[in-house]
């Protein structure tokens, strides 16, 4: 699930994968190390409420798979 490029996760797209590793990603930068949503949001070329609205559903991503947890942390 993580052989994903910088690229794919800065461009907008739906697609589940994607979308799902952005989610996690933004959650862990926003609510566990403390990242500026505001410069995260600039990171990943997503609007301020895209990461906060990211990142709530990351909590829920992170929480069905705590293995990608683990990857994403180390």
């Amino acid at each position: 699930m993580l052989d994903v490029k910088v690229e794919l996760l800065r461009q907008r797209n739906r697609i589940k994968e994607l979308v799902d590793v952005r989610a996690a990603i933004c959650y862990l930068a926003i609510k566990e190390c403390n990242f500026s949503g505001v410069a995260f949001a600039r990171t990943l070329n997503m609007t301020r409420s895209g990461v906060s609205f990211s990142a709530k559903r990351g909590e829920e991503v992170i929480s069905r798979n705590t293995a990608l947890r683990g990857r994403l942390m180390n």
